[in-house]
């Protein structure tokens, strides 16, 4: 029983390592959704609506009275000691009520619900770009991942022509400077496997900025770039315009032009108000009527005020917001206009990398297929080491360029979806 114990705890232990060596692995979607939730870009947006809100409610009470009080006390030295009492002391409240303001509360109450939509439409925005920049991040990851795995690849490609090269110097059937010529290129292989390494650290560390887990690399992506890379025939985007967050902006910026248009002519409408107001006061002969030591009273008051002449102030700021928000529409106008070309070039842009993806993974089939001809033709003898390096190059480079074709693609696509307003 003490020896199945012991080994019930060393499995418990040696599971428990395990787990914990083994890196959490995130999907594309995990990734947007964890930077949708916790990136410091989106947290600052979502504060913005937050502090709109309350401005909102705050703006909705200006039509409830004002209520404030007052508190006084007084020592009153010679001569008035003569007039007043030597010490008094008294009380206040006052009730201010609006009755009529010409409608600026409530134009100033759908300014700020105006305000509330601008800032849930900025966030919007900034969950766009946020979730396009961890795209390009987490295919960025991908990409040199896969640029490791070429780096390996090719150095083991080298590594075992370096053995075969040896063995034939020793026999005397190759040159001593072949054989430094591919020690040479089998170093700076080995040194390209810790460069990509290093890449991945370095584009981990950006993704994990992006999605709240600053400083993070102790994690994986699940993608990879198989699959295939199609596009469609149809952009159909030109009913999707209105589904960008910054055209939805210039449109929310104008209505609230148009609130603060009326704001501005409400200042030559009449405002009434009501005061109310209510003291007590306490001192040795304090009343004057009656002599007594306390008094109390109150008093209301309405007022109207009525604008006559401004001297056409009012006029000309009204002139000047219509000039403001014409400017503001022709913003509207140019920023469609830079959409529409903004898609079409996203769309160029994802059917190039298409057809760059298919002439990539030609020339890697090519380059697989030259490679091969090469090594035979060394081992018949017909031709030197210096032409299979070449080829071993040739072929690095064609599989590097096939990774890097799959990423643009990806890359590509996120770029026209955000373009489309998805």
């Amino acid at each position: 029983m003490k020896y199945i114990l012991m080994a019930a705890l060393c499995c418990s232990l040696l599971t428990t390592k395990l787990q914990a060596q083994t890196p959490v692995v995130f999907t594309l979607e995990e990734c947007v959704q964890s930077a949708i939730s916790h990136n410091k870009k989106v947290k600052v947006a979502q504060l913005n609506i937050d502090a709109s809100n309350t401005a909102a409610q705050g703006g909705r009470l200006n039509a409830l009275p004002d209520i404030q009080g007052s508190v006084m006390g007084a020592y009153i030295g010679k001569p008035l000691n003569t007039i007043f009492p030597e010490v008094v002391g008294g009380a206040s409240v006052s009730i201010i009520q609006p009755i009529y303001t010409g409608g600026k509360i409530t134009l100033g109450n759908k300014l700020l619900s105006k305000a509330v939509e601008i800032a849930q439409e900025q966030k919007e925005l900034t969950d766009s770009d946020v979730s396009l920049a961890v795209e390009k991040a987490y295919w960025t990851v991908v990409q040199l991942k896969q640029k490791v795995i070429l780096a390996e690849k090719f150095e083991q490609l080298v590594s075992a022509f370096y053995a075969d090269l040896v063995n034939a110097y020793d026999a005397g059937l190759s040159y001593k400077n072949d054989l430094l010529r591919l020690s040479v290129a089998r170093n700076e292989a080995t040194l390209n496997i810790r460069k990509a390494k290093d890449g991945v650290v370095l584009s981990k560390l950006v993704l994990a900025q992006l999605i709240g887990q600053s400083g993070n690399t102790d994690y994986d992506v699940s993608d990879n770039l198989i699959g295939i890379y199609t596009t469609s025939d149809n952009v159909g985007h030109h009913q999707e315009l209105i589904t960008r967050p910054e055209l939805r902006l210039l449109e929310k910026a104008i209505e609230a032009h148009g609130i603060e248009r009326k704001m501005i002519k409400s200042e030559l409408l009449p405002t009434v108000g009501l005061l109310g107001m209510g003291s007590f006061s306490a001192g040795k002969n304090v009343d004057f009527t009656t002599g007594n030591n306390t008094f109390a009273t109150y008093l209301g008051v309405l007022n109207v005020s009525i604008p006559i002449f401004d001297w056409g102030r009012n006029a000309k700021k009204v002139k000047e917001h219509d000039i403001k928000t014409q400017a503001v529409k022709l913003q509207l106008e140019e920023a469609k206009e830079f959409i529409d070309l903004e898609i079409q070039q996203a769309w160029l842009s994802l059917g190039q990398s298409a057809k760059q993806i298919e002439l990539a993974e030609l020339s890697l089939n090519q380059a697989a297929e030259n490679l091969k001809l090469a090594q035979d033709r060394f081992e018949a003898g017909t031709i030197v080491a210096k032409d299979v390096q070449e080829a071993q190059v040739l072929w690095q480079q064609a599989y590097s360029n096939v990774i890097d074709a799959k990423t643009m693609h990806n890359i590509n696509e996120a770029n026209f979806k955000r373009a489309k307003g998805r």
